[in-house]
């Protein structure tokens, strides 16, 4: 009996995407179909979990193609489809709960005390960075804030506080500084989710 794997991918608009025609991902579909085994594509668009949960269920392998970092999207409910479907024996290259040990700011907390390291603080919750974040400005008037995951200067922010407001300036976007106040630096940073910081 020949193994059925799925290429999972996301796209917002275009759900009928086929791994086999995109540059890609194209050479590796080929190659795993030379070896006898049945590839098919199945595309997240960010709300269709009755569908990903189906298709996943019919497989027996799921090779996860999707920017685990990016905010634009919820990863928790396809992350508990993943880890369900995992359970139950299908194997999942990019396990959720891998991802989530791999790529990370941490080390920058866990190494705050080392000769080459500055103060550092780690914020578990949205509600932890609401109460402590302002206490870090008496070491430093300028910080730099990070989300847990992030890449190209994504998630990384440089902050200076001016009375009872922020000046916030991605590092992503050089020229786009904005001013805003406490309420909108947390909605910014947490994007409507909880969140582990890095400051």
């Amino acid at each position: 009996m020949l193994s059925n794997v799925a290429i999972l991918l996301f796209d917002a608009e275009n759900t009928h995407i086929n791994a086999f025609s995109e540059p890609m991902y194209k050479e590796l579909c080929e190659y795993l179909a030379e070896k006898k085994l049945n590839i098919s594509t199945i595309v997240f668009n960010g709300t269709n979990y009755k569908y990903i949960n189906d298709q996943i269920s019919r497989n027996d392998y799921i090779l996860v193609w999707i920017d685990p970092i990016d905010r634009k999207r919820d990863m928790g409910k396809l992350d508990d489809i993943l880890r369900f479907h995992n359970a139950k024996g299908v194997k999942i290259s990019g396990h959720p709960d891998s991802i989530s040990k791999i790529g990370t700011k941490r080390i920058l907390y866990d190494m705050r005390n080392t000769s080459w390291s500055n103060d550092v603080c780690m914020y578990e919750s949205r509600s932890d960075f609401e109460l402590n974040f302002d206490k870090s400005f008496q070491i430093n008037p300028i910080r730099v804030v990070k989300q847990y995951r992030g890449n190209d200067g994504k998630g990384i922010y440089k902050i200076v506080k001016e009375n009872s407001f922020y000046k916030i300036l991605e590092a992503a976007k050089t020229s786009d500084e904005k001013i805003v106040s406490f309420n909108d630096l947390v909605k910014i940073l947490f994007n409507g989710q909880d969140a582990i910081i890095i400051n």
